[in-house]
């Protein structure tokens, strides 16, 4: 057992030589890149400052894109063929399910930033300029530790929360966060180690928490959608109520059976063609199915 600690503490140990010297490596690298490309710093600096606002517009276009999603599976089932495959544009599941995605984003995005604080107070590892006098540095300094980055925190979470609402949209939010953690540390705020971590940890909050109220934040979209928010929820109308049965044919009985009792209340004979249940009632098909699924009937 005693051999197991010390095989786990050395491994420890080289990851954390390996990670100080990539840290150290690639901070200067990127930091003399800077020193030569000063006609980059207006453009670097700026996004590093002020990208936040980038980030929200990719939250805002997310739940846009929600709002207008439709029920592309339902739509084939009422033309009589198979369910659609989503495209790599699209998420997957239905509107709902998308529109409660779009929801969590922001919110995963909040909680990891919440959390990130417990890190980043519980590490205390020191800001590159303060172990590094000399480095350019291009923004203001702060005094708070480093370790891992807030903004590589909230780009990482809102990337994988527009992800889940869009394939396309969350490629798009994917480069906004490289790009801002590679600013990050061209700017010498922080160590490449730092914006690195950042984005892995906010997108892994963002997916697991998405993961745990999908439930919920499913079936609470699909009932506001029954409320005067509902234009917030969606683009599209709520459905017509279904056509009125005729009230003297019993409502629980099957095709074939209210065919004959249709018939007989006319006086005529009924039809053999209604007698025959494999072809007057057949087995719902995949996309009839998933059309009758609940969580997306206000579609």
């Amino acid at each position: 057992m005693r051999g197991l600690t010390d095989i786990l503490g050395g491994a420890v140990e080289d990851t954390q030589t390996f990670l100080n010297w990539a840290n150290r490596g690639g901070f200067d690298a990127v930091n003399a890149f800077a020193t030569h490309a000063g006609w980059l710093h207006p453009v670097i600096v700026g996004y590093a400052t002020y990208g936040v606002v980038g980030f929200a517009a990719l939250l805002l276009a997310g739940w846009w894109l929600a709002r207008r999603a439709t029920r592309t599976p339902s739509c084939s089932a009422a033309s009589g063929s198979a369910p659609s495959v989503p495209s790599a544009a699209s998420a997957g599941g239905g509107p709902a399910r998308r529109m409660a995605a779009a929801l969590w984003a922001p919110v995963g995005m909040l909680i990891a930033l919440g959390l990130n604080q417990i890190v980043v107070a519980s590490v205390h590892e020191l800001r590159p300029y303060t172990v590094l006098p000399a480095a350019q540095v291009l923004v203001a300094r702060s005094a708070d530790y480093a370790f891992p980055s807030d903004h590589a925190v909230m780009a990482g979470a809102v990337a994988a929360g527009v992800w889940l609402v869009s394939r396309r949209l969350g490629y798009l939010a994917a480069a906004a966060a490289l790009l801002m953690a590679f600013a990050r540390v061209y700017v010498g705020a922080h160590w490449p180690g730092d914006v690195l971590v950042g984005l892995v940890f906010g997108a892994a909050v963002t997916v697991v928490g998405y993961l745990l109220a999908r439930p919920p934040l499913t079936l609470t979209v699909t009932g506001l959608a029954r409320t005067r928010l509902r234009p917030l929820l969606t683009a599209h109308a709520a459905p017509e109520n279904p056509a009125p049965q005729d009230p003297e044919i019993e409502p629980d009985l099957t095709q074939a059976g209210q065919l004959i009792a249709s018939s007989q209340k006319d006086g005529g004979a009924p039809q053999q063609q209604a007698l025959d249940p494999a072809r007057s009632n057949p087995a719902p098909s995949a996309a009839q199915t998933w059309a009758a699924s609940p969580r997306d009937t206000l579609w």
